[in-house]
């Protein structure tokens, strides 16, 4: 299939299916030229006198609510892509439930605001967003920009609690797991950190979709560590035999001047498109009704379009749907110019309703991934969904147990969640314990991201089973704590277990973890104890610290990694050891002070007690100074100006 007519098969999908599209994207070129692609009706037969009163009322009514909402508040403008809309049958179905959408002008046609058709789309049933989408399709003409009011909602404040009452509740359908945040801790008492690397950003992505739409954060959706790694950060790659490289950055922290900001970078090495390996993938999707929403089906829809784009000859593909029970779409299709059709086919002509029965999709997924294994390629399970798993399934382990097998026999699981009432908790736990990978996709443009900017880094893994062990010098550490990473803690002696499961990094991905650290002498907890040594002397005479003041005074810590290859059981050790730098901040690397302004963000969200005398201005100033003109740096500004109003 010619690329043309592929991205005419996305731009029917997404229109069919009311989403989004952002400007600045692929698809925007071609929508920009839409008027040229499409049919304008011939004569128009003026409607009855009754639908002129309906469609009158109905424009009354919304001018009415606008304009309500509007005396309350002061009036802000913001620039809107609209199309006219000449089909006036077409109209006057479409108004009924989306007065709000549309606008007169003089010569008596309405418009319909890009922004707007979500709203109608959101409004009604499958049937009939496909029936009116087929008529949109021959009735809208236009495309200009226009000033409006912006949403009447204003982003909340999404920590100061006397601001609760001005923005929209928790979305009390959501679901997370619960985060303990990790205290500062002795190296006397505690000398080892422990834990898994994480690479998801699905938190970033939720919040940022919440924060766009008023919603109140709850703190427990707020993992840190995913908001550090949604961004890109310009370390070293590696330059030995092992699949990343090691970036360790000190300087003085920024909410506590008196305090050291340690940052641990890993950077994997990079891989060409046209250089991966062939892919087995199954796109799982989840079509129950739940999923009847342009923010879920269509933007599913349009994602894994995209990647279709990006994929070739040596790649195959199936897809698996399940909605009370569970069923095979599309055998496995080579992406070649053949085979191509039917799989954007398959895809446009998903539709859903019914219960989820998550763990009967799941389980054909997988053993068709296993019925098709590629030795020494790249076996993949995607499972789209909005995770509401409420049929077939009687706990969080039945999926991850099934998760956790495939992971074993090579077959890895990348989950993209969709829509608001999303189950981020057992997401994050399948895909934590899973060696997955976890998206929220909450526009077209996140899609193309995942499956278009960054693909080979989505479906290839070039190390699994990341695990870091920091181990602090007591002499020149008195406290330290790490920032986020709360879900993704290990016990000290999993670190040499190869048995122990933990995360994957894939091709050109970034891993950034922080710690702060108290310089000075470590105390011990307790000095006086009834049974056992007692009295600091005694304490600072233990292994493991006592080498540290014979041996290795000038080390600030020692960093150690082990990985395994992406079909390896047996782990690599890499052992770094840190000196002090005595670096000031404001001689740091843009990135670390960028990485530093994500990680006080996520703490003020979160409303930690580490943050010192630091607030969102703290944050908008350190970030708008190490922007390095990167568009997605400059949303993040954009969300903290949001978040402090």
């Amino acid at each position: 299939m010619k690329k043309e007519d592929s991205k005419e098969r996305l731009m029917d999908a997404i229109l069919a299916e009311d989403a989004r599209v952002p400007n600045n994207t692929p698809d925007q070129e071609f929508l920009e030229n839409i008027d040229s692609q499409i049919e304008i009706p011939g004569n128009v037969i003026a409607p009855p006198l009754w639908k002129r009163l309906a469609v009158a009322s109905c424009l009354i009514l919304g001018l009415t609510l606008i304009g309500t909402a509007l005396w309350k508040q002061p009036l802000k403008k913001e620039t809107l892509t609209v199309r006219e809309v000449k089909d006036r049958e077409f109209l006057n179905e479409a108004a009924a439930p989306a007065p709000q959408a549309f606008q007169v002008n003089p010569e008596g046609n309405a418009k319909i605001a890009e922004g707007d058709l979500i709203a109608f789309g959101d409004s009604g049933a499958d049937s009939q967003v496909e029936s009116l989408s087929r008529k949109r399709q021959s009735s809208i003409v236009d495309i200009e920009s226009v000033e409006r009011p912006v949403n009447i909602v204003e982003p909340l404040d999404c920590v100061a609690p006397e601001r609760a009452e001005l923005g929209e509740p928790h979305n009390q359908n959501a679901r997370h797991n619960q985060l303990i945040d990790q205290p500062f801790k002795s190296p006397l008492e505690s000398p080892l950190s422990t834990f898994s690397i994480d690479t998801d950003r699905a938190s970033y992505t939720n919040l940022r979709n919440n924060i766009n739409r008023g919603i109140q954060i709850n703190p427990d959706s707020v993992r840190i560590e995913e908001l550090i790694n949604a961004f890109s950060y310009d370390y070293s790659t590696p330059v030995d035999t092992h699949p990343f490289a090691v970036n360790v950055e000190i300087a003085s922290c920024p909410w506590n001047t008196e305090n050291r900001l340690v940052k641990v970078g890993l950077k994997g090495k990079e891989i060409d498109n046209s250089d991966r390996p062939s892919t087995n993938l199954v796109l799982l999707c989840d079509v129950s009704g739940s999923m009847n929403n342009p923010k879920k089906l269509g933007y599913l829809k349009a994602s894994f379009m995209e990647l279709i784009e990006n994929l070739d000859e040596r790649d195959t593909v199936s897809i698996v749907t399940y909605a009370g029970s569970e069923g095979i779409a599309l055998k496995p299709t080579k992406a070649d110019a053949e085979g191509r059709p039917a799989i954007f086919n398959a895809i446009e002509t998903l539709r859903s309703g019914g219960s989820t029965n998550g763990e009967a999709g799941i389980k054909l997924a997988y053993s068709l991934a296993n019925k098709n294994f590629l030795k020494g390629g790249v076996n993949r399970v995607l499972l789209a969904t909005d995770g509401d798993f409420n049929v077939g399934v009687r706990g969080d382990e039945e999926l991850l147990s099934i998760v956790k097998q495939g992971a074993k026999k090579g077959t890895y699981l990348t989950v993209l969640g969709l829509g608001q009432n999303l189950n981020d908790g057992m997401l994050e736990k399948i895909t934590n314990d899973g060696d997955g990978q976890y998206f929220f996709i909450d526009s077209q443009q996140e899609g193309h991201r995942v499956f278009g900017k960054e693909l080979t880094g989505t479906l290839v893994t070039i190390a699994k089973d990341v695990k870091i062990q920091v181990e602090f010098n007591p002499a020149e550490v008195s406290e330290y704590r790490l920032i986020g990473y709360a879900n993704r803690q290990l016990k000290d002696e999993d670190f040499n277990n190869d048995r122990v499961d933990a995360g994957e990094i894939g091709a050109g991905h970034t891993v950034t973890a922080l710690y702060e650290v108290v310089p000075g002498k470590a105390k011990p907890v307790v000095y006086d104890l009834k049974y056992g040594k007692s009295g600091e002397e005694e304490k600072l005479s233990t292994e493991p610290s006592a080498r540290y003041f014979s041996e290795a005074i000038e080390e600030l810590l020692t960093l150690k990694l082990r990985y395994k290859q992406p079909e390896g059981t047996q782990s690599t050790l890499m052992e770094y050891p840190i000196n002090e730098s005595g670096m000031d901040f404001s001689h740091a690397s843009e990135d670390f002070r960028f990485a530093s302004s994500i990680a006080l963000y996520g703490m003020l969200l979160r409303n930690t007690e580490y943050t010192g005398t630091a607030d969102f201005s703290t944050v908008e100033e350190i970030a708008g100074e190490n922007l390095k003109d990167d568009p997605q740096r400059k949303e993040f500004l954009e969300l903290v100006r949001k978040t402090k109003r």
